[in-house]
């Protein structure tokens, strides 16, 4: 995700607060009513919709990387680290889905499940 995005997000979080602060304080006149519960409802909605986008903010800087060099089967480097976070960004080609290789515990191995995920990327 971009920084403007971010931001965005970041802006919509900081309204979604705010709106939540002075709902909370008007809500004492609205108590029992069912225009209470509407407003409730509306704003677990906008609450569930902000987690779901800050859940795809993407902080890390691999999309700024360069492969400078080819990858293969066996191989121990760095470099593999940075592909399997681009794997891990699409649930498809995710190289696992828990442990070793899965999204924020990469590592530097290039074995065959990161060749599989390669294939499935390629596909």
């Amino acid at each position: 995700m971009s920084r403007g995005s971010l931001k965005k997000v970041t802006l919509y979080f900081v309204i979604f607060c705010l709106s939540l602060s002075f709902s909370f304080s008007v809500f004492g006149s609205f108590e029992g009513n069912k225009e209470l519960q509407g407003r409730i409802d509306s704003l677990r909605q906008e609450a569930n919709n902000l987690m779901n986008m800050w859940s795809q903010v993407d902080l890390d800087t691999t999309e700024n990387f360069t492969f400078k060099k080819n990858l293969q089967l066996g191989m121990r480097d760095s470099d593999v680290r940075e592909l399997q976070k681009v794997l891990n960004k699409d649930p498809q080609t995710r190289v696992a889905q828990t442990g070793y290789g899965s999204p924020g515990n990469e590592t530097d191995y290039f074995g065959p499940a990161t060749e599989d995920a390669v294939k499935r990327f390629q596909e």
